[in-house]
């Protein structure tokens, strides 16, 4: 994960999840907490979504707190989308920003 140009270590366990049904619907652990938002995959690469996501409201030790804080951010700076090798990466329009999860 890198959040504006910063690469930010994940830990070994409990790393940010990302989960798409069939109604748009975004779910996962973003570190400490259980999230869901919308998402609208528009053309080939283009995503957004319909507004911030909403959060279990749990308290975690600091490190993954702050993993957790970073996520939404990059969450929210997202906009590009694209499935690579079984990898999804997302990333700002200016690429300060990405998010790569694996299966």
């Amino acid at each position: 994960m890198t959040v504006k140009g910063k690469e930010i270590p994940l830990p070994a366990t409990r790393r940010p999840t990302m989960q798409f049904d069939e109604k748009s619907r975004v779910s996962g652990l973003a570190g400490v907490n259980r999230y869901t938002t919308e998402g609208a995959v528009s053309g080939k690469e283009g995503i957004s979504w319909t507004g911030s996501p909403i959060s279990t409201k749990m308290a975690g030790p600091p490190e993954a707190m702050a993993v957790e804080d970073n996520f939404f951010q990059a969450l929210q700076a997202v906009s590009l989308i694209e499935l690579q090798g079984g990898k999804l990466k997302l990333a700002s329009a200016d690429g300060a920003t990405r998010l790569e999860l694996a299966r």
